[in-house]
């Protein structure tokens, strides 16, 4: 007999979310995503400083910031100093 697995939310080239994961888990990995991109971002920022598209690093450092304190929020944790979660 065929074993049944459940399918996935998301198929992805590169990631897949099955339907097993919960709520919780998927907004604190959201969360650390995020701040994988802040941090990225942050020390392109550091790097490039004399880059004409530094407004666009920017606005996408704030996007991710924004991001994490919304999440933050929904998971009904305070935001820390810095706007950090």
């Amino acid at each position: 007999m065929k074993r049944h697995t459940p399918a996935p939310l998301i198929d992805a080239p590169h990631f897949s979310v099955h339907s097993g994961l919960s709520c919780e888990d998927a907004l604190a990995y959201a969360q650390q995503l995020l701040q994988g991109i802040e941090d990225s971002l942050d020390e392109y920022r550091t790097a490039n400083t004399d880059t004409p598209e530094m407004h666009n690093v920017l606005s996408a450092v704030r996007a991710a910031r924004t991001g994490q304190t919304l999440l933050a929020h929904v998971m009904g944790r305070g935001v820390g100093e810095e706007g950090r979660p």
